[in-house]
């Protein structure tokens, strides 16, 4: 499985790094922050972001139907 914030005005950022957006050791307070300050003077309409996640389950190694699940949930990042 993997996820991520998808930010349209940061051009896609972080996507697929959204869990060490701020760093390696990063935490959610901390991302929360790059993430607020990157917007930092974008218009409030401006903000569409949506998150994306796709889940895979494999049935064994040699599975040639794997099921795959994805979803987004799109909205505006808002202080």
């Amino acid at each position: 499985d993997d996820s991520g914030l998808v930010v349209d005005a940061l051009d896609g950022a972080p996507g697929l790094y959204s869990a060490r957006y701020s760093g390696s050791h990063g935490n959610h307070p901390a991302n929360i922050a790059k993430l607020l300050s990157a917007l930092d003077g974008v218009p409030t309409a401006a903000r569409t972001a949506h998150f994306y996640a796709v889940v895979v389950l494999l049935r064994s190694e040699t599975d040639p139907q794997p099921l795959i699940a994805e979803g987004t949930w799109s909205g505006l990042i808002l202080e």
